[in-house]
């Protein structure tokens, strides 16, 4: 690779790769799927097993705090190398962790501190395969399809928030814990093996393909500088972080 090569990328004027873009999407919205299934099936779990809602309510703190946490140095990261490798990189290390959490139901061995493990686990694979993926977009459609696939991630998250309590209930009535983590196994892989037939374009913020070395302070600080600068978006964020931490614990209240 040369130094400094400028990478193209998608203008309003070219075609629209809907194939790429639509092959990465929907694997990834299947995964979010199962995730979400299994995360509602452990957190029920957890309430028939003690009770207490203040158990239940530790295991989504579990599963934010630590994406909050790494998130700023994750966003470092994914801005400077292959996004495709992270995306694939977290799916595999959350199935492994799926998958043993399975083969704990399945040895009758699951342990409360095992979810709450997994949920710290998952929440720091997530915040590096979050941006990762809807960073992506900008190099793989023009900017005048950005809110087209900025749609269909938001829909994809929305139902699968949606009928995953319904879909999880059916299936620990029908098949238990066990069945529920296999199909999170199956859904993580399946994300994995659709990263396999994409090409997702490698370029740094400065546009050239070659990564510039990580400067941790100056890289994190240069992003909240950034979202100083434009009101709007610092509003939109504080609206935004407001609300989610109000329903989320909200809702945990509310027993299963």
């Amino acid at each position: 690779m040369v130094k400094g090569k400028k990478v193209p990328t998608p203008s309003s004027s070219s075609s629209f790769n809907n194939k790429t873009f639509l092959i990465i999407w929907i694997g990834q919205a299947v995964s979010a799927l199962g995730t979400y299934i299994s995360e509602f099936a452990l957190h029920v779990y957890i309430y028939q097993k003690t009770g207490s809602i203040a158990q239940y309510a530790l295991s989504t703190f579990c599963s934010v705090f630590p994406h909050l946490l790494v998130s700023p140095f994750a966003g470092v990261i994914t801005d400077k190398y292959d996004r495709k490798k992270i995306i694939i990189i977290a799916d595999m290390l959350s199935a492994l962790v799926t998958f043993i959490v399975f083969l704990l139901v399945y040895f009758e061995s699951l342990e409360i501190w095992h979810i709450y493990f997994a949920g710290i686990m998952y929440a720091i694979f997530g915040a590096f395969q979050a941006p990762a993926f809807q960073t992506s977009i900008s190099v793989l459609v023009p900017s005048d399809h950005y809110a087209q696939c900025s749609g269909l991630m938001d829909m994809a998250q929305g139902i699968s928030q949606l009928i995953s309590p319904a879909v999880s209930g059916i299936l620990m009535e029908k098949g238990g814990l066990k069945a529920i983590m296999i199909i999170d196994v199956f859904t993580c892989f399946f994300a994995f093996c659709t990263l396999f037939f994409v090409h997702i374009p490698t370029h740094t913020h400065d546009g050239t393909a070659e990564p510039t070395p990580i400067k941790w302070k100056q890289d994190i600080y240069a992003g909240w500088a950034y979202i100083k600068r434009h009101a709007p978006l610092k509003g939109l964020l504080i609206v935004y972080a407001v609300n989610s931490f109000t329903t989320t614990y909200m809702f945990r209240l509310i027993p299963p």
